[in-house]
């Protein structure tokens, strides 16, 4: 499989990858309550996956991500 968050494709056993994903399901999905550093007291709504970091309104309107692979937070939630 390709993991997306190292980029790389990682061999293991179909054993071993059934385990991590039941320990990954049996894991809290904790709520991101971190602001933005560059626009305080603004809130995340997306993540790109291209500069690996989190971007409020603020920071998608300087247009710098426009083309890069992101994803909507509020989906994920």
């Amino acid at each position: 499989f390709r993991c997306i968050k190292e980029d790389k494709v990682c061999l293991m056993e179909i054993k071993e990858y059934l385990k991590k994903i039941d320990e990954l399901k049996n894991k809290k999905i904790e709520v991101i309550k971190d602001k933005c550093q560059t626009h305080v007291n603004k809130s995340y709504i997306c993540y790109c996956f291209d500069c690996k970091c989190h971007l409020c309104n603020e920071c998608l309107k300087t247009r710098n991500h426009i083309n890069h692979r992101k994803s909507n937070i509020i989906e994920i939630l």
